[in-house]
């Protein structure tokens, strides 16, 4: 028994070690990241535009890992601690956001894991929901 937990922990470990690298290697995601970051990303629905299609693959692969989280596959905690930050930001940046409603059909475990990071985050940092979305919605510092 303990050889089957201690092996669904190493292949938890191996698949959230993986998707981390993906995330944080693939150009298309880093491009979103930046982009909300600074805030230049704009989403313009009556045009298809490269930005559209990042942000889709971009917000499904948070939706990849609510499934993992959801069967079990991953740790619910270190998701959340590896990619809630990028969920977050993404889901309170004001097109982003606008967007994920427009299609709301398409998003619904995006919304779910968001609102699952942003409960977690109210309980760690003792705030209320309006103070942690305005926490990740802040923009970020600039440098003098």
């Amino acid at each position: 028994w303990r050889q089957l937990v201690q092996g669904k922990a190493i292949a938890s470990a191996d698949l959230l070690a993986k998707l981390q690298n993906n995330f944080c290697s693939e150009p298309c995601y880093q491009g979103i990241v930046r982009k909300i970051e600074k805030r230049e990303l704009t989403l313009d629905r009556q045009t298809v535009s490269e930005d559209m299609l990042n942000l889709d693959n971009y917000l499904g692969f948070f939706e990849v890992v609510k499934h993992c989280i959801d069967q079990g596959v991953i740790d619910r905690n270190r998701a959340h601690r590896l990619f809630g930050y990028y969920v977050l930001r993404a889901r309170y940046y004001t097109p982003v956001s606008k967007y994920i409603m427009d299609t709301a059909d398409y998003w619904v475990d995006l919304r779910a894991l968001a609102d699952e990071v942003l409960a977690l985050e109210q309980e760690r940092r003792r705030l209320s929901q309006e103070e942690v979305v305005n926490y990740y919605t802040a923009a970020p510092a600039t440098p003098t």
